[in-house]
């Protein structure tokens, strides 16, 4: 067999194992995931079918833009781009019929938007780029790709995207602030340009991109589509990458902070409908292949979902911030996350608050201890220099050798005495504890890390001893 026959071999295994994982996650979650014939005829009932099925199993083969709901081709040409619209409200206390396809802006602002000079702070300060600063909520776009593989891989496209973005008010009238997610899809590889140009054009009106890893995927793969096609891209904004601010406040409780984890455990939604990413590319190359769009309404699904919880999650991490005390924060370990956030990115009397907060709701020692020894080292960039030597001090106190197992607390205690507060008899009477504790411990138990922090203590000693006798030659 030639080396061709056997990739085609290969190849075939691979898709029958993935159409064989539909299969069984079909079987596995009766009424949460649906053959499409029957979800179109649940969300567009004036639509269903009375065709007897073709096959075993198998809806009819119906045309895509017929199964998604408000699909339209946004050409005349066939293969070509079709685009459908999907809007949920994005206002405190929604109110009105949920959206048909189950889609949720989940958990809903529980507050106006902040003022704007509040959200221009707050939104450099999650992109940690100050240009971001000053751009309206309405002219953000939320991007996401559904793509035929991982970026990196030779050929890989991106044939489904999702623009998502806030607007005021509705066609109805009922105003309030909405979220719509626009989506673009690719019927086939021939028509990339086509998507590509629509694409290009409609994110000219907006001046900044908010995406989940879209640093390290979407925006690089999107370019690298435009330069294949000999196409210009022009896709330079200022870019919040919603990845790096969530890892830096919930990484220390939930550890993963992938966008379905972040959905999961910090925004308590659950979907209604989903397919794992891991066959979206499958199921695109069987519509390619067969024109069967069996599979593709979970994945635009999939991707609605996607951009609509990346705007949720960025005015709820809005709201966490602006407000330690929010009732969403009730763990220690994400008080203390938001303080890191902040701290990061320069906002120390906001992060002042949250490791206060985290402090005093830890449920263990070791949890609060880490966060007053964050919190001492903002006070000191604050210039409360007192309030950091307490903390010092309680730490100190706190260990049962008197500091002598906790070298950091001592040494920053002393440093605090010595150059901020400059009380030198206070820094001396510290580091004649420190050594009398010393003088106790038998030869054994005095180890190198104690070693060092007598003898950083002992030059400090000497240090202080030589301003002090300066100090009285100045003034006798």
């Amino acid at each position: 067999m030639s080396l061709t026959n056997k990739l085609d071999v290969l190849a075939g295994e691979r898709a029958a194992r993935r159409r064989a994982e539909v299969e069984r996650l079909l079987a596995e979650n009766p009424g949460r995931l649906l053959r499409t014939g029957n979800i179109a005829a649940a969300s567009v009932p004036h639509r269903a079918t009375t065709e007897a099925p073709r096959g075993e199993g198998l809806a009819p083969a119906r045309p895509i833009h017929e199964l998604i709901v408000n699909c339209q081709r946004m050409d005349g040409e066939s293969p070509g781009v079709l685009r459908t619209v999907s809007a949920v409200s994005a206002a405190p206390h929604p109110e009105g019929p949920p959206h048909p396809r189950g889609y949720s802006f989940a958990p809903a602002p529980s507050r106006p938007l902040p003022s704007p000079d509040n959200w221009s702070r707050m939104l450099a300060a999650l992109a940690a780029d100050e240009a971001m600063g000053g751009t309206p909520i309405e002219s953000l776009a939320f991007l996401d790709a559904e793509t035929t593989g991982l970026y990196g891989a030779p050929g890989i496209v991106a044939f489904l995207i999702g623009v998502g973005y806030f607007r005021r008010g509705n066609e109805s009238g009922g105003g309030g602030l909405e979220f719509v997610c626009e989506q673009y899809f690719m019927e086939d590889y021939c028509a990339e340009p086509r998507m590509l140009e629509t694409l290009e054009q409609r994110l000219r009106g907006f001046a900044a991109f908010v995406t989940y890893n879209g640093k390290n995927f979407d925006l690089p793969l999107l370019r690298a589509r435009f330069v294949m096609n000999r196409m210009r891209a022009n896709l330079e904004r200022p870019h919040l990458d919603l990845l790096w601010p969530s890892r830096r406040a919930y990484r220390a409780r939930i550890g993963s902070c992938s966008l379905a984890n972040i959905e999961n455990v910090v925004l308590g939604l659950r979907r209604q409908h989903d397919i794992p990413g891991s066959l979206i590319p499958q199921i695109y190359f069987d519509y390619v292949h067969t024109r069967r769009a069996a599979g593709l309404v979970p994945v635009f699904d999939h991707n609605a979902q996607d951009v609509i919880t990346m705007g949720a999650l960025l005015l709820h991490m809005t709201e966490c911030a602006l407000d330690p005390a929010h009732h969403r924060l009730a763990d220690a370990r994400d008080m203390a996350g938001y303080g890191r956030l902040l701290r990061s990115r320069g906002m120390l009397d906001m992060a002042a608050a949250h490791y206060e907060r985290a402090a005093s709701a830890a449920r263990d020692a070791a949890a609060a201890n880490s966060s007053l020894c964050e919190l001492a080292a903002v006070y000191r960039k604050l210039g409360r220099h007192a309030d950091a030597a307490d903390i010092w001090r309680a730490e100190c106190r706190r260990d049962r050798r008197g500091g002598l197992d906790n070298p950091m607390a001592c040494i920053e205690l002393a440093k605090l005495l010595e150059h901020q507060l400059r009380d030198y008899e206070a820094a001396l009477e510290h580091i004649a504890n420190i050594e009398k504790l010393a003088s106790f411990s038998a030869p054994p138990r005095l180890t190198n890390e104690r070693a060092a922090l007598l003898d950083d203590l002992a030059a400090r000693k000497r240090r202080i001893l030589r301003k002090i006798e300066r100090a009285a030659r100045k003034n006798p």
